[in-house]
């Protein structure tokens, strides 16, 4: 969410902000979305680029970081995936984050 704050929804000039987040429960784990109404990561990076911050965002680097770790140790738990919705037009109409939460396999022991 610091991304969508930060990063997009910061240089928003029509409509209201939003993000969204939702959790459901899928056959194979949990599934996290999280989306925003912002510019797009493209028009958020053009930005960037122009008005250099001060302060520079580590969420998503921490956040991969934290995933690869977690996912090191066994099989593949955590999976995430970036996505940047467009309208018909093919304009950005925000960004989305799946994150998912795999079930561990079960293993018998004897």
């Amino acid at each position: 969410m610091e991304n969508s704050i930060r990063h997009g929804l910061k240089y928003k000039t029509e409509g209201d902000g939003l993000i969204k987040i939702i959790v459901q429960k899928k056959e194979n784990g949990i599934l996290i979305s999280i989306e925003d109404n912002d510019i797009g990561r493209d028009a958020a990076k053009q930005y960037k680029s122009k008005n250099h911050l001060q302060y520079q965002s580590k969420g998503m680097t921490i956040s991969e970081d934290r995933v690869k770790m977690l996912n090191s140790v066994g099989e593949e738990k955590i999976k995430r995936r970036l996505i940047d919705p467009y309208n018909s037009k093919k304009e950005a109409i925000g960004t989305r984050l799946n994150i998912y939460l795999l079930n561990e396999r079960k293993t018998n022991q004897s």
